[in-house]
């Protein structure tokens, strides 16, 4: 009976937390680097956007009217993301963009500080902001966590959290030549954020993507594909083509296309790039505003080039 006791005590003993915990284990050991090397990417895309939509419908944004005001407008960028890895099991990204919508000129920040096993997922940080000049001006920035699950052909992923909104006063005295102030009116509530994702690998060198955003009060559902061509394997470095679409609930719906380029260190399927290198770099897909902030913004601006006075937009 002692015999048997103490042969359970030496079996408990010599048994690893990771052999009881199979879960954990698996998600914890990889021999692959949560980054491969630095790497990087850059961007090159144009589209169209809807800021100004009259929608006539009980569910904004699915009437088929359109408004004469309620044009398609430019959109087009550049985005540069560089990612490096810090140790063996974790990563830091940079995104950096800029670009116009509707003859304004915008741009945004954003970072990801993340731990990853390309094999299983991914958890990290981000943080972001964004600001859009017009009509005084425009910001916003995010910070949440960020989420990603990898199965065989499918990954799953996101990032959810709170986002702040500010507008800014502008103001001008006609009688004065030059009489221009901008000061900031922080009048918008923190609210909550997403941009959430599965994406569908039919083989690995085109991306399927369905998904949901919201932001700055505009809801909108996603669609996308990435595609690298047989022909353009074969390096280090590699060009891709997109398509991406939102569809607004709050006339702010975006389509944008272009090329990704890919900086990396070995030829590699756009799986695993996206897997092994830099994750998904995160741009503000509803690059709109509605039409009533849009109204209310130029209408403030009327106001105080008429009689001189100072307006919170």
């Amino acid at each position: 009976m002692f015999s048997s006791v103490c042969a359970l005590a030496d079996d408990a003993a010599t048994t690893s937390p990771e052999s009881s915990l199979p879960m954990i284990a698996s998600m914890a050991s990889s021999s692959k680097p949560a980054v491969d090397g630095l790497n990087g990417e850059l961007w090159l895309y144009g589209g169209a956007g809807m800021g100004n939509a009259q929608s006539l419908s009980p569910t904004p944004g699915l009437a088929v009217f359109r408004h004469p005001g309620s044009n398609l407008q430019a959109i087009s960028g550049v985005t540069g993301v560089i990612t490096a890895p810090i140790g063996h099991d974790f990563g830091f990204q940079l995104d950096l963009n800029t670009g116009t919508f509707k003859t304004a000129v915008q741009g945004s920040v954003a970072g990801h500080f993340f731990w990853r096993n390309p094999d299983t997922g991914l958890i990290g940080i981000y943080g972001a902001g964004q600001y859009w000049a017009k009509y005084g001006g425009k910001s916003t920035w995010n910070i949440g966590p960020e989420l990603e699950k990898y199965f065989d052909q499918v990954t799953l992923g996101g990032t959810i959290g709170a986002q702040g909104f500010d507008f800014y006063n502008v103001s001008w005295n006609p009688t004065v030549p030059i009489n221009y102030q901008r000061t900031p009116c922080n009048h918008q509530p923190i609210r909550f954020f997403d941009n959430v994702s599965a994406k569908y690998y039919p083989i690995d060198d085109l991306m399927l993507l369905v998904g949901h955003t919201y932001t700055k009060g505009n809801n909108a559902i996603r669609a996308g594909a990435e595609y690298i061509p047989q022909q353009f394997r074969g390096s280090a470095t590699v060009a891709s083509l997109f398509v991406d679409g939102a569809y607004g609930w709050n006339k702010s719906s975006t389509i944008m296309g272009g090329v990704k380029i890919y900086f990396g260190n070995s030829d590699k399927s756009l799986k695993r790039r996206h897997r092994e290198d830099d994750p998904s770099a995160i741009i503000d897909h509803l690059n709109t505003h509605s039409a009533a902030s849009d109204a209310i913004a130029r209408a403030q601006i009327e106001y105080a080039i008429v009689s001189g006075k100072e307006r919170c937009m």
